[in-house]
This record gives structure tokens, sequence and C-alpha cells, in this order.
């Protein structure tokens, strides 16, 4: 043979069975079809809510750390303002995710009843195993996501929790400056007061 000619393949071409083509088997294949896309888009919905979740309990978590931290330092203007600014890079990234996280929630909840209905047609239609398959992956998928919201809304307890402390500490902090002052101011006034009578008894009359 010259190897300067490529080798052609041919292939048969088989004819649809017309059998085949009944309305019955287009639904359930389009069912199937349908089951497949709506899982593929639970599917990447879910990796990145579940990132989402990720990086949002991260960024609570450094807040809470220096939440804690600040308690240990209130009074002490120069380390409180240091680490306020700190905390507002962190709550930035906090308001960043929390917000991808709602998000993505409200995108997953349409995937999720997008998903239950297509894996109910698919089994009217006679394609029970997908269907069962779409019930498995959705179910796994909750789950996973529950696991990971538990841990989210364990931290945003404690940021909760840490915040009302930080508020009631730092109003009683300022209520204990604020009285040392007025006794201070009072301290003076005495002090001001026998100065006035000390002269005025040295004073010739």
């Amino acid at each position: 043979m010259d190897a300067s000619y490529p080798l052609l393949v041919v292939l048969e071409l088989i004819p649809p069975n017309p059998q085949d083509l009944t309305s019955t088997y287009l639904i359930k294949n389009a069912s199937v079809a349908t089951v497949d896309a709506g899982s593929a888009l639970l599917t990447q919905i879910a990796c990145s809510l579940l990132e989402a979740y990720q990086q949002y309990q991260l960024a609570l978590v450094e807040v809470i750390k220096l939440l804690e931290l600040n308690l240990t330092v209130i009074g002490e203007e120069s380390k409180e303002d240091a680490l306020w600014d700190v905390l507002l890079q962190i709550r930035a990234d906090v308001s960043y995710w929390k917000t991808e996280k709602e998000d993505l929630e409200a995108a997953f909840s349409c995937a999720e009843r997008s998903l239950e209905a297509a894996a109910e047609a698919a089994h009217i239609a006679g394609a029970t195993y997908a269907g069962m398959a779409a019930s498995e992956r959705l179910f796994s998928a909750k789950a996973r996501l529950r696991e990971a919201r538990d841990k989210v809304e364990e931290s945003e307890s404690v940021l909760r929790k840490l915040e009302v402390e930080t508020i009631e500490k730092t109003i009683d902090h300022q209520k204990k400056e604020e009285a040392k002052k007025v006794a201070a101011r009072k301290e003076n006034t005495v002090i001001e007061e026998e100065l006035t009578q000390d002269e005025s008894d040295h004073s010739p009359s």
C-alpha cells in the first residue's frame, strides 16, 4: 500500500430502529439527560457553597480571636487601635463571604427544586435508576453542606456573645474612667477651696 495515502476506515451506518423512537423512549432519554444536567448544576453549586462556608468560618474565627485579644487590652488605647485596624480588614472578608454564602444558598435552593422535579419526572418516565441516583446525590450534598453550616452557625453564635461582652466591658471601662475624672474634679475643687480659705485666713484684715 502506498504510504502517501491515508488509511480510510469505513463505518457502517446503522439506521435507527423505529421502535426505539417512540415518544415513551424519547421522554425517558430526555428525562435522564435532564437529571444529569440538574445533578451537574447542583454539584457545582454545592462545591462552591462548601468553599464559601469554609472561607466564611475561617474569617469568623479570626474575628473571634481578635475580639478575645481585645478584651485583654481594653483601656490601652494604642493596642486597641492596632487591633481594630486589623479587625476592620478581617470584617471586610467576613462581609464578602457572608454575601457569597447567601447568594449560593439561594442558587442551591433553586437547583435543589429543579433536580427534585427532574428526578420525579424521570421516575414517572420509567428512568427509575436516574431518579434514585439524583435523590442520593442531593441527600449527600445536603448532608455535607449541613455539617459545614452547623460549624458556621456555631462560630456566629460565639462571635455574637463576644461582641456583647466587648460592648459591656467597654461601657464598664468608660464608666470607671468617667468616675475617676469626676472624683479628680471633686478633689481639685476641694483643694482649690482649701487654698482659697488659707489665703483668706492669712490676708490682712
